[in-house]
């Protein structure tokens, strides 16, 4: 913040006001598009948590070490203001002049990652210039701290629990769906938090990716196919993804495809190291044969207290990538990931590994096991 002469972020994102203050909500799902909590963090000092249900669960921030204060929230949402929003945002207008005046020596810079129309238009009609908090969230959680390296080996720990259970639950009869819950509840019941997506496919629905889990009844035969996208432990993202053959022996497709997965996988771990760029990165890593090229995944992206910066695009999308230049450096956490699946196919296969970059190169954070039976 201080580099770009922002007096405050004012940050109302679930995932950037727990990055910021360690503090989570029971209503955590329904404030990602419920603007009722909010942080603002000035340059210099610790943030101001705007808590929503403090009448009826009260805070105090001598609890919780990186939080300045806790304050009841004025809710900017519809929800509650549909008739009186006007008189509301006036009011939260001027609890924002109110800290930038207290603790920003009237600064009238101010990063907001979201933020409801009406409220950035009311902040302007009274002189407020506001910008991006978003890119400056996202280049603040670049680099991970020891502790949060702990905490992404825990989330880890608990999507390798998860991929261990559903393969061991494989069997002709259950359903895409069964499976998928298998996973829900390992992460609940180890302390996790949600998951981001729903992807576990089968059979003909494993191509191309992206499908979501299914009232499909898995068959012998099938191979099942997931990706974790797990918010876990501590608020971490635990992000990996494997594919398990139900039955004894694959075919000569699933084979081929499932080779080609993870060969493009290893081959792309082995170039990530510090110090190379995001452009050297694409032009390094492997190159998928030509029948699998239309539906190639992203090398990666980053993981951290969500599925995050940087996304490494593949060789012939460099031109598109965000910051191509930009290096890879110790501290980052990084998902590489391949998808093997032919255009017009009916199998696919989605590997990915969950991987920290080191001062000498990088360390996996999974040790959940591929099919061996599918790599013979």
């Amino acid at each position: 913040m201080q580099e770009n002469d922002f007096g405050a972020a004012l940050l109302f994102e679930p995932q950037n006001i727990r990055y910021a203050t360690d503090i989570s909500n029971a209503n955590l799902i329904w404030t990602f598009y419920t603007p009722v909590r909010y942080a603002f963090v000035p340059a210099t000092g610790l943030p101001i948590l705007f808590e929503y249900g403090l009448d009826t669960c009260p805070l105090s921030a001598d609890d919780y070490a990186f939080v300045g204060d806790i304050r009841p929230s004025i809710s900017l949402a519809t929800f509650y203001r549909l008739n009186a929003k006007d008189e509301w945002i006036g009011k939260w207008c001027d609890q924002m002049m109110g800290l930038l005046a207290e603790l920003c020596g009237g600064s009238q810079r101010l990063a907001v990652d979201s933020l409801v129309p009406t409220a950035c238009l009311a902040l302007a009609n009274r002189g407020i210039q506001v910008f991006d908090g978003d890119g400056l969230m996202a280049r603040a959680r670049l680099i991970k701290c020891a502790d949060e390296i702990k905490c992404l080996q825990a989330a880890v720990d608990v999507a390798d629990l998860g991929a261990r259970r559903i393969r061991e639950k494989i069997r002709p009869g259950v359903t895409e769906q069964q499976l998928w819950s298998v996973l829900h509840q390992t992460n609940i019941e180890q302390g996790g938090e949600w998951i981001e997506t729903q992807l576990l496919s089968s059979g003909q629905r494993t191509n191309p990716w992206y499908q979501t889990a299914s009232e499909k009844v898995i068959e012998d035969g099938d191979l099942v196919v997931f990706d974790t996208d797990m918010v876990g432990p501590f608020g971490y993202v635990g992000d990996i993804s494997r594919a398990y053959l139900c039955g004894d022996r694959p075919n000569a497709d699933q084979r081929e495809a499932y080779r080609v997965a993870y060969d493009t996988l290893q081959h792309n771990i082995e170039v990530f190291r510090p110090g190379i760029s995001f452009r050297e990165l694409a032009e390094q890593c492997f190159l998928i044969p030509e029948p699998y090229r239309d539906h190639q995944e992203a090398i990666g992206h980053g993981a951290g207290v969500q599925i995050e910066f940087p996304l490494l695009c593949q060789r012939d999308e460099i031109e598109r990538m965000p910051y191509p230049e930009m290096l890879l450096q110790p501290g980052m956490v990084i998902c590489a990931e391949a998808y093997a699946g032919k255009a017009g196919g009916t199998v696919g296969v989605k590997l990915e590994e969950q991987l920290v970059i080191t001062s000498d190169g990088c360390e996996l954070l999974s040790r959940t096991p591929f099919d061996e039976r599918c790599l013979a």
